[in-house]
């Protein structure tokens, strides 16, 4: 098998993945072998662009527009990773600082507020993204972890207790954006 053959093959295989097509179409055959035969009495074993078309329409995205999608969510789903870790450290140090007001059922509810946060992103964002659809969800769902991460960097109250409530629930809504990422960019 060589030639047009070993041609369509490859074209078949690799640009069209279907490995299992091995035989040349009928209309396909050998050239000739002789100098003077028309170089137009064969037939291209690879289409023409012109010949090739696509089924899928034009989003308007640009590269651009694409590429900052995947980075900025990369970079979201990594903070994430971050965000569920750095609690652990942080209430070896606040047991430190507030040792009264850091009980077992507080540092629980810290621990918590993150992942049950998760769980209600990637169940509600998965149907947001399909109503509104993914570049809406994957902005919405990094609004909700920024803020959430800024309110917990912010986190004050009038007592220590009020402190912990506001980081609880910051927490909680930074796990809701991060939940939401997570089922939006996968």
């Amino acid at each position: 098998m060589v030639g047009p053959q070993m041609t369509w093959l490859w074209y078949r295989v690799i640009i069209m993945n279907q490995p299992n097509v091995v035989e040349m179409p009928q209309n396909m055959q050998e050239p000739a072998l002789d100098d003077k035969a028309d170089p137009q009495s064969t037939v291209s074993p690879i289409p023409e662009i012109s010949d090739v078309t696509t089924n899928k329409p034009d989003r308007g995205y640009s590269r651009l527009s694409m590429i900052s999608m995947v980075v900025f969510s990369g970079l979201a789903i990594g903070s994430d990773g971050f965000n569920a870790s750095i609690i652990g450290n942080l209430e070896l140090i606040m047991g430190v600082i507030y040792p009264d007001s850091l009980t077992t059922a507080v540092a629980a509810r810290l621990s918590n507020a993150f992942m049950v946060g998760m769980i209600i992103g990637m169940l509600s964002f998965g149907y947001i993204s399909d109503k509104l659809g993914r570049k809406t969800g994957a902005v919405l769902t990094t609004i909700l972890l920024v803020l959430g991460i800024a309110l917990s960097a912010g986190a004050s109250g009038i007592t220590e207790n009020g402190m912990f409530w506001m980081l609880i629930i910051a927490r909680g809504v930074a796990g809701v954006g991060a939940g939401g990422l997570v089922s939006n960019s996968s």
